[in-house]
């Protein structure tokens, strides 16, 4: 969804979109009660948003929408005094007019990135939920660590260690805070 109050700016962005197979424009918002409302109503993957808009802000949009229910953000602004405040509120980027093509989709790309690990994981956890109760856990989870190799030894990872899971053909990559472990299972 695109929030702007300038018509020529969401002009300019739904040309820039429409370069882009993966993005579909599901709603455009002229300010930000609109955006309030349409986002009370209507779930989008990701948000456009601009900060100064007559009315409610940008800021104020998120202040309404909550925090827990705020779709993934980039603030799009002719103002670079607000980047601070914007990432204050967990904005994925923050991009200013006029657009940039490649800073824009470079926003957009890490904005997907962002979106496929918040979904990998909510299915994961959808995932242990629905078993958790119904399936005994198998005697590997009973465990409380995952043997991984690196290298010629053994690093022993406790499971609540374990941030998040990605597969990717035969490999898996653990995630556990800032580190990264690729392993072949």
């Amino acid at each position: 969804a695109v929030v702007d109050d300038e018509e020529p700016a969401r002009a300019a962005l739904r040309v820039l979109l429409s370069r882009r197979s993966d993005v579909e424009v599901v709603a455009e918002c002229r300010n930000g009660e609109e955006a309030v409302e349409v986002l009370g109503w209507l779930t989008v993957d990701l948000l456009l948003l601009d900060v100064q808009m007559p009315g409610f802000d940008g800021f104020q949009v998120v202040q309404a929408i909550g925090a827990e229910r705020m779709p993934p953000t980039i603030f799009v602004t002719a103002y670079d005094t607000y980047a601070l405040r914007a990432f204050d509120v967990q904005a994925i980027d923050y991009v200013l007019k006029p657009f940039d093509e490649s800073r824009l989709f470079a926003a957009i790309d890490r904005a997907a990135r962002r979106i496929a690990d918040r979904r990998t994981a909510e299915w994961a956890r959808a995932l242990v939920d629905a078993t958790r109760d119904r399936h005994p856990a198998p005697p590997l989870l009973q465990r409380s660590r995952l043997p991984v190799p690196v290298g010629d030894r053994i690093l022993f990872v406790p499971f609540d260690e374990i941030d998040w899971i990605e597969a990717e053909d035969q490999y898996v990559t653990l995630h556990t805070g800032k580190t990264s472990l690729l392993m072949r299972q």
